[in-house]
């Protein structure tokens, strides 16, 4: 924005106070000019829609996912695993290596089902754990 859009924008501001203390006196001026202003937005809810126009709507969710991975995963889990990408409906997380030969299908299974609770149902159909410090290859 220039300056002299700014200063022009500014003057038609002024212009319009004027008429509304003119009309409403200067007490009930402001009130007045208020409601005619849009209602405001949450940043968050504006930052969702701008971003969904950038970002695919299974990302945004993955997003939202990793910043809630400790209550869906519990906070002893979310320690040792940690997702890093969803890529055809697969989670692939990293997990410590020392726990990657304790984690059961039952804890998987659970998993699972938090995060389709939490991401809405068929978000995810599997969970692949990697080791930590492993790569991901994308077929």
């Amino acid at each position: 924005m220039s300056y002299g859009s700014y200063k022009r924008g500014r003057a038609k501001q002024n212009k319009i106070e004027r008429i509304f203390s003119e009309w409403y006196g200067r007490d009930f001026a402001s009130k007045e000019i208020l409601s005619y202003l849009p209602e405001t937005a949450e940043f968050s809810a504006v930052a969702d829609k701008l971003l969904g126009k950038f970002v695919s709507r299974e990302d945004l969710r993955f997003m939202k996912l990793k910043d809630n991975w400790d209550n869906i995963v519990g906070e002893q889990l979310s320690d040792v695993i940690q997702p890093i990408r969803i890529y055809n409906k697969i989670i692939y997380a990293e997990v410590h290596p020392i726990w990657l030969r304790h984690l059961s299908q039952d804890i998987k299974d659970k998993i699972l089902i938090n995060i389709n609770k939490f991401c809405g149902n068929k978000f995810c159909e599997r969970i692949h754990f990697i080791p930590r410090g492993g790569t991901f290859k994308s077929s």
